[in-house]
């Protein structure tokens, strides 16, 4: 196995690069091995019980998916 790029005085962007492929190779292969166990790709009729979901809990019909907004820490200013 070549290490050549550990080496000191390796310019940073060589091992960044390497990094970077390294890292998407690997993060492709466990979703492609994993994706269709635990996160498969929603049927018609997942898609209308989530449908039903949204309408009997929220009234909010047509819906299959909802957004959160941002949670923000605020802090009071003196004296208020």
């Amino acid at each position: 196995m070549d290490t050549d790029f550990l080496q000191p005085g390796t310019p940073p962007l060589l091992v960044s690069t390497t990094m970077w492929g390294t890292q998407q190779f690997v993060s492709k292969a466990i979703w492609d091995v994993l994706q269709p166990e635990y996160k498969p790709e929603p049927t018609m009729e997942d898609w209308n019980a989530i449908e039903e979901g949204f309408r009997e809990r929220w009234n909010f019909p047509n819906c299959i998916g909802a957004l959160d907004g941002k949670h923000v820490v605020l802090q009071a200013p003196p004296s208020s």
